[in-house]
């Protein structure tokens, strides 16, 4: 699901530079809410992928948010990219998730009309506007950039020298793909991220595995968001204002493949034709590559073998896939000569190759022919 990956707003003239989806089948939005009483909406349509839009209202004094949306038509589904605060009297941040998936992954900087946020190359940036992306058993890192922190006046409020880190949770389910999602109901994470207190960018949180809850670890579907929020502000007497949603960004993560091949026997002598033989792949990761090959003798790491017509499998799609493949008795070529041999399913990702299912069988065409000879005289 290609997407967006920056929202900013600068303070009054709110200015939007966005790196949103160029996919005809998408569309973007910028969402303006004004958090006035009553609260008004308004919004930039039909978006281009990259550029600077004004905001089509005034910042108030209660601060306006704004949300960078894409909308995918087939299947129907629109996806938040980011969402960012802006107001006087609040600091300002940035959340980027990094994962080992290059999916329009740039490490650079972005040259933003506002000099804070030119962060020298500290920060990944992802330009090319993606969903961050991993496998259940990935790591992944989490850069917070904040500014306007108030780290010189012990008397300032609470609200001024502070903001929240947070971390949601939220499952799929078995075969769920994120689709018609209430993010409402995902899961604050504890223990509680600490709260920064200083500007610049942050040391970045290393997550070595999701947290995301399932039994079976390799087999995680949903989403980790990350999010800066502002404390709730009392400064003023008989005024609260509560706390506001200063960046946010997350990730999806996906299952570990798994796959199994069936028709021939581990240690099987096979005489004549090869029996039919069938693959299941199941969860295939997006981007990935996923087929069975022969080779001549025992099971090896690093090789090379011939690819079996027909069981090669390429994920072009965000979602994983599950496939099945029955092959018949034309790969039978592949197999020049008698002997040991080793039929393996091998998937390829951004992370690494991985050997989903292995047998070695044995092939024996020789024809021995017993009799004897005999002569009349």
């Amino acid at each position: 699901m290609k997407i967006i990956s920056q929202l900013f707003c600068v303070q009054f003239l709110a200015s939007v530079m966005a790196f949103a989806q160029a996919d005809p089948t998408y569309t973007n939005f910028v969402r303006q809410v004004q958090l006035t009483n009553p609260v008004v909406e308004t919004y930039l349509s039909n978006i281009l992928p990259t550029g600077v839009n004004d905001s089509p209202m005034a910042i108030k004094p209660e601060g306006a948010r704004f949300e960078l949306w894409t909308v995918r038509s087939t299947p129907l589904n629109s996806f938040l990219l980011q969402s960012t605060y802006v107001n006087s009297f609040v600091p300002v941040a940035r959340v980027v998730i990094d994962t080992e998936d290059p999916w329009g992954k740039q490490l650079d900087s972005v040259s933003y009309e506002n000099p804070n946020f030119a962060m020298n190359k500290v920060m990944p940036v992802n330009t090319s506007a993606m969903v961050r992306r991993t496998r259940a058993d990935r790591p992944f890192k989490v850069y917070v950039f904040t500014d306007g922190l108030n780290t010189t006046d012990p008397t300032a409020p609470e609200v001024a020298k502070k903001v929240d880190f947070l971390r949601h949770l939220q499952s799929y389910g078995a075969g769920g793909v994120g689709d018609e999602l209430n993010r409402s109901q995902a899961i604050l994470a504890t223990p509680a991220l600490p709260q920064f207190t200083s500007n610049g960018v942050q040391n970045p949180l290393v997550v070595s595995l999701s947290a995301i809850a399932g039994a079976d670890r390799t087999k995680l579907r949903g989403e980790e968001t990350f999010s800066v929020w502002s404390l709730e502000d009392n400064s003023v007497p008989g005024r609260s204002v509560p706390p506001h949603k200063l960046s946010t960004d997350y990730l999806q993560i996906w299952p570990m493949t798994d796959g199994s091949l069936s028709g021939i026997g581990a240690n099987q002598t096979i005489k004549f034709a090869l029996p039919k033989v069938t693959f299941h792949y199941n969860d295939t990761y997006p981007g990935s590559q996923t087929f069975a090959q022969a080779y001549k003798g025992e099971l090896q790491d690093n090789v090379v073998g011939a690819i079996i017509p027909g069981s090669h499998r390429n994920n072009t799609s965000q979602v994983p896939e599950n496939n099945v493949e029955t092959t018949g008795s034309d790969f039978d070529r592949i197999f020049t000569s008698d002997g040991r041999w080793t039929i393996e399913i091998l998937t390829v990702s951004p992370f690494d190759t991985l050997r989903l299912d292995h047998v070695t069988f044995n092939i024996d065409r020789t024809i021995n022919v017993n009799g004897n000879f005999t002569t009349i005289e």
